[in-house]
């Protein structure tokens, strides 16, 4: 059973959201629990469902919240030296897939979730 994971919308209006397999799942589930899991509020508020309902929230967050998300995946990724061939699929699904989907959301916005503002 695949997870859903729900973005938000796009500057068009259309719903942006996605249904991943186990190893999507897993992409982001590792994301967020390497990059936000201190922030226990906020994973709570994108991540209270996955396990139990097989849905991952990003459409409730605020601006502010979404862009931070983004930031601290980016600070995450760029720190990151994958060393076996999950770590490299894990890197290589949020340059490809993830973070593109992210830039396509409404709430996006460059200045708030770049790493060179850090």
């Amino acid at each position: 059973m695949g997870t859903t994971v729900f973005f938000g919308g796009d500057k068009s209006g259309n719903s942006l959201s996605q249904t991943y397999n186990r190893y999507g799942t897993d992409v982001v589930t590792h994301l967020m629990d390497h990059s936000i899991y201190n922030n226990h509020e906020l994973y709570e508020k994108i991540m209270e469902q996955a396990s139990s309902s097989h849905l991952i929230f990003f459409d409730e967050l605020s601006e502010d919240e979404f862009n931070y998300v983004i930031k601290e995946v980016r600070l995450y990724i760029a720190n990151f030296y994958p060393s076996n061939d999950w770590e490299k699929f894990i890197m290589q699904s949020w340059k490809d897939e993830l973070e593109p989907i992210f830039e396509k959301e409404v709430r996006y916005d460059e200045k708030k979730s770049s790493i060179d503002n850090s």
